[in-house]
């Protein structure tokens, strides 16, 4: 059975307000190679990030059902730090790495 995940009303709310949060606080959201979501804010020499990646079972990629669990797990604090030059290299990785533009 194929999934079809969207966000309900409370979930899009949430995300606007998730939004102007990253915009403040300086975490980025990207969609790396249409399954996964990384929000990330670099601190020096690390970055923290939290991942949202799409299931198996879905039908097709949702951008902003990524960022909403990438930015979720974020001001969740459910982030792994990293060294900045391993998450560049971890990010080289993925390919066709794109940013989402609000």
């Amino acid at each position: 059975m194929q999934a079809n995940t969207k966000l309900d009303a409370f979930q899009k709310a949430e995300l606007k307000t998730m939004r102007v949060g990253a915009v403040q606080y300086g975490v980025k959201v990207v969609n790396l190679d249409n399954k996964t979501t990384i929000a990330y804010k670099a601190l020096g020499n690390t970055v923290e990030f939290a991942l949202s990646v799409m299931a198996p079972t879905e039908k097709k990629f949702r951008p902003k059902v990524g960022e909403f669990w990438a930015l979720q797990k974020f001001f969740d604090s459910q982030i792994v730090k990293m060294a900045k030059p391993d998450f560049i290299v971890m990010c080289e990785f993925v390919w066709d790495a794109y940013p989402i533009h609000y």
